[in-house]
């Protein structure tokens, strides 16, 4: 099992799969705290865009699009 803390997780720079680009990182979860799961993760972009429910700067990544973690990204989908 594989454990990680939420400074671990922001020491990480996220990284698309699909472009290899560079996309900022995690400032920030969304936890449901009745299941114990973790279902986004909050990201600064590099880039400063957002879309419209997010904060100027902001993305919103679905746990689910993690492919993995590396030491010193995580990829994503």
């Amino acid at each position: 099992m594989l454990m990680i803390t939420l400074s671990m997780l922001q020491a990480k720079e996220i990284v698309s799969i699909a472009t290899g680009e560079r996309m900022g990182n995690v400032i920030d979860l969304e936890i449901d705290v009745e299941k114990g799961l973790i279902l986004e993760i909050i990201i600064a972009n590099r880039s400063g865009l957002s879309g419209i429910f997010q904060k100027q700067g902001e993305s919103i990544i679905p746990w689910s699009h993690i492919v993995t973690f590396g030491n010193d990204v995580i990829l994503v989908k």
